[in-house]
C-alpha cells in the first residue's frame, strides 16, 4: 500500500495527502463511514501541523466540500476547526514554508 510506503520514508507531506485521499474515499463508498474519514484527516492534519504544507491544505478544503453532507458530524467539525486554525495562522504574513533564500 502507498500510504505505508509513504510512512516508512517519514515523508509528511504525502503521508498527509494519502491520509486526506483514503479519508475522501470514504465518504465516496457505497456505505460512508463519515468517522473514519474524519480520523484520518485529522491525523492528515496532525502529521503537518509543524510544515504548514499548502498542499494539504487545499486537499483538506476539498475533503470538507466532499464532507458536506456528513456537516453535523462531530469528528468532521473537527477537521474544519482544526483546518481553520491553521489559515488562520496562514493568514499571519508568515510563510507557510521557510524560504531558502
Amino acid at each position: 500500500m502507498l500510504i505505508n510506503a509513504f510512512d516508512t520514508a517519514g515523508l509528511a507531506g504525502p503521508r498527509a495527502l494519502c491520509r486526506l485521499d483514503l479519508a475522501t474515499a470514504h465518504l465516496h463508498a457505497d456505505n460512508p463511514d463519515p468517522e473514519e474519514a474524519g480520523a484520518l484527516a485529522v491525523e492528515a492534519l496532525t502529521l503537518t501541523a509543524d510544515q504548514r504544507f499548502e498542499s494539504v491544505h487545499q486537499r483538506a478544503r476539498q475533503f470538507l466540500a466532499a464532507a458536506y453532507p456528513f456537516a453535523r458530524h462531530p469528528q468532521l467539525r473537527h477537521v474544519a476547526d482544526l483546518l481553520a486554525d491553521r489559515t488562520e495562522v496562514a493568514a499571519t504574513g508568515q510563510a507557510a514554508l521557510p524560504s531558502l533564500l
